[in-house]
């Protein structure tokens, strides 16, 4: 970023460099506060709950994440786990958002672009 915005609402923009601190808040803010980094951090150093046990993720499960979850380690707008495109695009709270795994673990961008 060049002007402390960041984030989906921002072109996607991310505070690397930015001076007051790494972390993109929920309202597309830079900065290294616990309000930039707690709960709805989109990227950075954010401090993220919990692994999931049951799927779920995000602002509505305490900011739990997907980690090794089988089904995928996106989480979705929607507060679900999973790989898809509807987990890992527009929206994705946290895990490798932009991306889509498939079985063979090859990944590839949004657009089909192959990244291995």
């Amino acid at each position: 970023t060049t002007d402390g915005t960041c984030g989906k609402d921002n072109g996607n923009t991310i505070c690397d460099g930015w001076p007051d601190g790494n972390c993109c808040s929920a309202s597309g803010w830079c900065g290294g506060s616990k309000d930039h980094c707690g709960s709805g951090c989109q990227s950075g150093d954010c401090t993220r709950g919990a692994e999931t046990t049951d799927g779920t993720c995000g602002l509505a499960h305490k900011d739990s994440v997907c980690g090794s979850w089988p089904q995928g380690g996106c989480c979705s707008s929607a507060g679900y786990c999973g790989r898809t495109i509807a987990h890992c695009g527009v929206g994705c709270q946290s895990g490798p958002c932009g991306w889509r795994t498939f079985g063979n673990e090859k990944r590839i961008d949004l657009e089909g672009t192959n990244l291995e």
